[in-house]
């Protein structure tokens, strides 16, 4: 598999204080990859800083091999990365302009015809496509910003803890899109507490207390004793 993305010797912080230490992270093309870890291990502060919006200390972030570390956000959006987060919506603006803002480097046609798939693949928000985004529930918004995110056609989606307040079965809805988009190409890399998404994950890091604390497939995360225990609260050896 060609390698898409990759983090070498990440140092990250705010101010004086060090919050990330050596991150080495890689997603290859059509990958799925989960970055695991409770609230306060950095994961947002690790997005943040692999999409541009936080600086790093040290280290390199390549895609397609080529380092842009120096970048700023906009052109790592034209070169194919996309980033969901809380912040993804504009609650001012309507769902239709939210989905128009997020196909801004596309052409009108462009946009329309995207827009279209958006509505398809996201029916709740298609019912509230004249409605303010401020309006939606968290679940709509969620939505929202997912696929505000993939309106500029990338090649790789990063998303903080998209399942974040959302009830379980739109948890599950969530994991079905991402799937039906992998199958088109599409490669992701997700911050997540809850473990449901590993049932979709190709490959796990897990992020404690700012340092990678484990990388390699969902079955070996399972039969390591330690972390089975604290994600699963059963050991990786039990029958």
């Amino acid at each position: 598999m060609a390698k898409l993305f990759r983090a070498t010797q990440l140092d990250v912080g705010y101010g004086k204080m060090q919050i990330l230490w050596d991150i080495e992270l890689e997603v290859n093309q059509g990958e799925r990859v989960l970055v695991l870890g409770p609230n306060g291990a950095g994961k947002s502060t690790l997005l943040q800083s692999l999409v541009g919006l936080m600086q790093i200390w040290r280290g390199q972030i390549f895609y397609h091999e080529d380092p842009i570390q120096n970048l700023r956000i906009d052109h790592r959006i034209r070169k194919g990365i996309s980033f969901v987060s809380e912040l993804g919506v504009v609650p001012s603006l309507t769902v239709e302009d939210n989905l128009r803002l997020g196909g801004y480097y596309s052409s009108k046609r462009e946009v329309l015809q995207r827009m279209e798939e958006m509505y398809e693949e996201f029916p709740a928000i298609k019912e509230k496509r004249k409605a303010l985004a401020g309006s939606l529930s968290g679940g709509q918004r969620k939505m929202l910003s997912t696929a505000k995110a993939l309106m500029s056609h990338p090649q790789l989606l990063i998303m903080d803890e998209p399942s974040s307040g959302l009830a379980p079965l739109l948890v599950t809805e969530v994991i079905q899109i991402l799937s039906r988009f992998q199958k088109q190409g599409l490669s992701f890399l997700i911050a997540e507490q809850n473990v449901k998404f590993l049932d979709i994950a190709d490959k796990v890091y897990v992020l404690d207390a700012g340092h990678i604390a484990f990388s390699g497939t969902v079955e070996e995360l399972k039969m390591n004793d330690a972390l089975n225990r604290a994600y699963f609260g059963v050991s990786g050896h039990s029958s």
